[in-house]
């Protein structure tokens, strides 16, 4: 209890605590003040514990570092130490980071607490001491530190201290040295029978004030969303407005109905939901998926009598609260946001189940009908084709329609054909005929004016209901099922392998509709992404007599399948794209691109691109106009002209204005989703990704979910996630395979190998470098060449590594992919740093950081520049206090320890083992004189500055 000449100097210390950092400490004034009394109570000679509880994100850390702060400003001796997740399972790791800076000290010399403690701590060979021994040996070493002067030990995330440390933590504060005061944040409990200081969420008026602080030019709607779903938490109050694009956050956009959330509001939510049952995962990801189902309905869409148990299991960890009974009994999530991070966690497969079991329960609306677009009979069309009186048929005036629209159909002009196409329908007396001419008119209409080609094909349903008469109507309602219309890819596949082998003439290559229905039933091969569709494909394209068309062959056997392209048929691709400038069927065009930008030779196809992208915006076919743009795109990522590649998929989006195109627009997100991971912008990619997966889902559309793995496989390799890596591009295709069809699988080959030899699993990168050596990887084009040869350096040992590297950088025209060659080069330099030839290293990385500099891709940055700074290519001049400077590495190593990351991922970052990471943390600790990770900040801060603190120049080492 503080004595009255002590009170104003409390409040004194409370105030400029508070007043130097408003934001971190707002409504926090009395939670300060109790600290202070812990404070009052240690240096008055007595001793007290006590933890601050509260759920993630609620200030847990900014308090303990206030009272660190108030501590030393107090005259205490504070030790620091942090709970660390993947080092649960060591047993005393907390206690070592707590108790290096005493068992390192010269107090420690010839004790033989200190000799206990370093067997216990890993840092002396020999038996480990059991737990009662090094309880004894922690309460004396504190018990000599606090004879010198109050002893504050800060102990952050408790919750995940080893069960070793936190039992040698209970033991500690039950015996209470005298001036020794023990503060710990956790988010359940505290240490055994202490004191707890519950963190409450911050009022109405507080969290306002936190949050103009943070956003002041927030639109008053998107300011009462925040509020509302932040709830009070200070981390949600400050992350929120940075997730929120622009556009959104000043109401120029509507918000999304799940906000998007920083990496740090979804670490918040990990723990959470992954103690969570699968069967209360599953409820809950409905829930979010359709927030008005009722329990009852949810209960009918999970497994028979999980339902009860998973609401239980929800309910008891406070996750969700449930009102109302019987029917009208709903479910509601605690947390606003648990909705966005439970969905960010969701696995594509996760996600997929959801759907299909809501699928089952919820009533497909039909789209509604365009009541704007013009009608039929009101469309201009040549005066010869006029009818001789409404309501009268007149099959020779139908004919000629017929043959002018195929006339505009090969000019390019799609609007006219369509107008055509339909007037001709309408002045047809047969009922065949004009399902047939309905057919071809819808069918051109799904590449131009979907609503149109809706109300096409109900009346065609009329006519032919099955789609059996008439193989044009089956490709245009596939088109339109395919891109979500009352079906899915399923469905639409099964329509067109039915019509097409029921369909008499088919095996004639040259009968317009039976190719017009094999390239859709390529196409909803292609997106289905599942090996079962393909054979009915193969089937039709093996039945044509002689054989099929030269452009529909080829495209079979190269961008369906790239990783099985033989060398005799890359040769006739090139061929094709010689002639390309001179095709005008924009289909043909678009196949033709399709190959070679798979294997990167596009450059040669843009004329015929821009040809079609032009003629969209004068009446042309749109669909084939937006996969040029995206194509282009493609081909910009890739030569990392990035900023072309946003162009063209804007200019693709602005195209689609207006129009229900979501069956290319999701290749359209791809592209930008892509850009984002590469960039480190996550809140961006996971909402472009999210809404792929949301299309992609429920119409079984699979290479759209390959597609977001590819994503993620990219943001993960930024980070330096080696696993995370794995997880995603092994979900493409398995290692050490090229599976059939799995497109996508030769664009993360590099990456799963570099992943693979950064976990020291040199077997799985061996054999996929085997399997693209299989393959002729580097054969597809200059810039596979060069990966190929980059995949072959990895696993190679040093001398060998280091002409492999030379060689692909060496590759004519390995420049022009920019980004895959800086990557190329950050490999090298990484190898020879590794290998001690620091000098060389240098240039290779110094140029890799500039081009990722100029493409904004600052998770590559960042590696480019740690990397370089680990070369010791500068001499910081320090001041004569800062003796016994760190050497590269463990610079290296105590920066990233630093910004938060655990051994293990350290350990996969910089391609070293957990334990030589252990050792130089450990060395740096010593020379920094520091026992904590947050230490670790703060003195690698002032080594990098001079006398007052200013950073000084780098010295250039010759």
């Amino acid at each position: 209890m503080a004595v009255a000449g002590e009170t104003d100097e409390l409040s004194a210390d409370v105030d400029d605590r508070c007043r130097a950092d408003s934001r971190a400490l707002l409504g926090r004034t009395g939670d300060i003040n109790r600290i202070s009394q812990l404070l009052t109570t240690i240096t008055a000679g007595s001793s007290e514990s006590l933890a601050v509880v509260g759920e993630p994100g609620i200030g847990k850390t900014e308090i303990l570092a206030t009272a660190a702060g108030l501590g030393e400003s107090r005259g205490c001796r504070v030790l620091h130490a942090t709970g660390v997740e993947f080092e649960t399972d060591i047993d005393f790791a907390t206690l070592q980071e707590l108790l290096l800076p005493v068992v390192d000290s010269p107090r420690a010399t010839g004790r033989a607490w200190a000799t206990t403690l370093r067997g216990a701590l890993g840092l002396e060979d020999g038996a480990i001491p059991d737990i009662r021994a090094v309880l004894r040996a922690t309460t004396r070493s504190i018990e000599e530190l606090a004879a010198d002067g109050p002893v504050l030990i800060v102990v952050d995330d408790l919750h995940w201290a080893d069960a070793a440390s936190r039992e040698v933590l209970d033991g500690l504060a039950a015996v209470g040295p005298a001036r020794v005061g023990i503060l710990t944040a956790t988010r359940d409990r505290g240490l055994s029978g202490r004191h707890e200081m519950r963190l409450e969420p911050l009022d109405d008026v507080d969290g306002a004030a936190l949050l103009d602080a943070i956003g002041p030019s927030l639109a008053p709607s998107v300011r009462a969303r925040l509020l509302a779903e932040a709830q009070g938490n200070p981390l949600a109050l400050v992350d929120l407005p940075a997730a929120i694009p622009i556009e959104q956050r000043s109401g120029t956009t509507s918000l999304p109905p799940l906000l998007p959330l920083t990496h740090r509001l979804r670490d918040a939510f990990a723990p959470q939901i992954a103690a969570l049952g699968a069967d209360a995962r599953l409820l809950l990801l409905l829930h979010v998926l359709q927030p008005t189902a009722s329990v009852a309905d949810l209960a009918a869409a999970v497994p028979d009598g999980s339902a009860t148990g998973a609401i239980a299991d929800a309910t008891d960890a406070g996750v969700i609260t449930v009102s109302g009974v019987g029917p009208d009994a709903r479910i509601s999530l605690c947390r606003p946001l648990f909705g966005s991070a439970l969905l960010s966690d969701s696995t594509p497969q996760e996600r997929t189940n959801a759907h299909r079991r809501l699928g089952r329960l919820l009533v497909r609306t039909p789209p509604e009908t365009s009541e704007s677009r013009t009608e039929p009979e009101s469309r201009t069309v040549p005066e010869s084709s006029t009818a001789n009186g409404a309501g009268r048929y007149d099959e020779p005036r139908a004919s000629h329609l017929e043959r002018s629209a195929e006339a505009a159909v090969r000019d390019g002009d799609w609007t006219d054909a369509l107008a055509l196409f339909t007037r001709a329908a309408g002045l047809t007396p047969t009922p065949p005929d004009r399902a047939r001419r309905l057919a071809r008119a819808a069918y051109i209409a799904a590449g131009s004016d979907s609503s149109m080609a809706l109300e096409l094909i109900d009346e065609i349903r009329e006519l032919d209901p099955g789609f059996t008469q008439s193989l044009t109507a089956a490709s245009a309602a596939a088109t339109l099922i395919a891109s979500g219309h009352d079906g899915d890819i399923d469905m639409a596949h099964q329509i067109l392998a039915r019509a097409i082998d029921g369909y008499a003439r088919h095996t004639d290559p040259t009968d317009e509709a039976l190719m017009d229905a094999i390239g859709e039933l390529r196409w909803v091969c292609w997106l289905g992404g599942r090996e079962e569709l393909w054979p009915a494909y193969y089937r039709a394209l093996d039945r044509l007599t002689p054989r099929p068309p030269v452009v529909a062959d080829l495209a079979s056997r190269t961008s369906l399948d790239p990783a099985r392209t033989t060398a005799r048929t890359l040769r006739e691709v090139d061929a094709l794209i010689r002639g390309v400038h001179a095709e005008t069927d924009p289909v043909q065009v678009i196949q033709i691109a399709e190959m070679a930008v798979t294997f990167d030779r596009l450059s040669d196809c843009l004329v015929a691109l821009d040809r079609i992208v032009d003629a969209a915006e004068h009446r042309g076919p749109v669909l084939p106009a937006i996969w040029a743009l995206l194509m282009i795109a493609r081909d910009a990522r890739n030569r990392g002209d990035w900023q072309t590649g946003v162009d063209a998929v804007d200019r693709a989006r602005r195209l689609a204005n207006g129009g229900d195109y979501n069956l290319l627009l999701w290749a359209a997100d791809y592209e930008m989703a892509w850009l984002a991971a590469a960039k480190g912008d996550r809140a961006s990619m996971m909402v472009l990704t999210d809404a792929m997966a949301a299309w992609a889902i429920p119409r079984r559309a699979t290479t759209v979910i390959a597609c977001v793995e590819h994503v993620e496989t990219t943001a993960a390799a930024g980070r330096g996630d080696a696993e995370g890596v794995l997880a995603h591009a092994t979900s493409i295709s398995p290692i050490g395979e090229f599976a059939a069809h799995a497109w996508m699988a030769i664009s993360v080959a590099l990456d799963v190998v570099d992943a693979a030899v950064r976990l020291r699993r040199l077997d799985l990168a061996r054999a996929h470098v085997d399997a693209m050596d299989r393959i002729g990887y580097g054969r597809l084009s200059p810039r596979m060449a060069m990966i190929h040869l980059v995949a072959r350096a990895l696993i190679a040992d040093d001398e060998q590594a280091r002409e492999l590297y030379r060689q692909a950088l060496a590759v004519p025209g390995a420049t022009t992919w920019r980004f895959d060659h800086a990557r190329a080069l950050l490999m090298f330099g990484a190898h020879l740093r590794r290998h001690h030839v620091a000098a060389a290293s240098r240039p290779l990385l110094t140029e890799a950081l500039a081009t990722f500099d100029e493409l904004g891709a600052r998770p590559w940055s960042d590696r480019a520049r740690a990397e370089l700074e680990a070369t010791a290519a500068t001499r910081l001049v320090m001041t004569e206090a800062m003796s016994g400077s760190l050497t590269p590495q463990e610079r290296q190593i105590a920066e990233l320890a630093a910004q938060g990351m655990s051994n293990k991922k350290i350990a996969e970052r910089l391609a070293i083992s957990h334990r030589t990471v252990g050792n130089h943390l450990h060395k740096a600790y010593r020379k920094l004189g520091v026992a904590s990770r947050g230490g670790l900040r703060d003195a690698l801060r002032v080594t990098n500055a001079g006398p007052a603190g200013r950073v000084l120049g780098a010295e250039r080492i010759p």
